[in-house]
């Protein structure tokens, strides 16, 4: 039997229900009275025969995701040329427009049915659900002269922590200051944890190329499957 959830953030945002695919074996799409509604399914690349039933479907591939990890002892502190802090609700703006400019290669940016306004939207509040404290657990911007000129966004579980969201000003990017932040959560926190956990998609090279110029190792990769019904 299809497992499923419905994601109500990104329903929220979208206007329709937005619904996770757990198992993509054996696919039975649910009925609804909806209008429309989007199905979301990730796969390991490995597993072929899913991939093909989904196609079978009419799914379409919106990304490859990519998650890295790096062990605490293997990420080296650097001297920072960046004024750190943990973020605070005067931040909010400034973090919600960096969010709203960045991340146009998530599968949300690559899905041509979903509008550029309701991708740029969902990264926004996304953000901004950390002030409002239902998304993250620590928050570390980075200041410039008393401006936000980045932020990342961790949540930790089971002693590892997860980059959920890392973003820099579009005015400061290509200065080395995504790889400060991230070499922040040793030199700036205290925050006890075993390994870091990131994920990116195959599309956004520059996010890989400083994932690896760091030390991460590329541990697990997906594909991402949409499929938007109308009724």
């Amino acid at each position: 039997m299809t497992k499923y959830s419905k994601d109500k953030f990104i329903s929220s945002i979208l206007g329709y229900d937005v619904i996770n695919i757990k198992d993509s074996k054996n696919i039975k799409l649910k009925k609804t009275k909806q209008n429309k509604i989007l199905y979301c399914c990730n796969v390991e690349i490995s597993k072929k025969n899913d991939i093909s039933e989904l196609i079978e479907k009419n799914f379409n591939l919106v990304s490859t995701n990519l998650t890295f990890e790096i062990n605490k002892k293997n990420l080296i502190s650097n001297k920072n040329k960046l004024n750190f802090r943990y973020a605070n609700k005067k931040d909010m703006n400034e973090v919600a427009k960096i969010a709203s400019d960045s991340f146009t290669t998530n599968r949300f940016s690559l899905d041509s049915e979903i509008l550029n306004n309701e991708s740029k939207k969902i990264k926004k509040i996304w953000a901004k659900n950390f002030f409002m404290g239902k998304r993250g657990d620590y928050m570390i911007v980075a200041k410039i002269n008393n401006s936000v000129v980045g932020f990342i966004l961790l949540l930790k579980k089971n002693n590892n922590i997860i980059i959920d969201l890392i973003a820099v000003n579009k005015n400061f990017r290509k200065k080395g200051y995504g790889e400060e932040l991230i070499r922040s959560i040793n030199s700036f926190t205290k925050i006890n944890y075993n390994k870091i956990l990131v994920g990116t998609e195959l599309s956004n090279i520059s996010a890989i190329n400083l994932y690896l110029k760091i030390g991460f190792k590329l541990i697990f990769s997906t594909h991402s499957f949409h499929l938007h019904k109308y009724n």
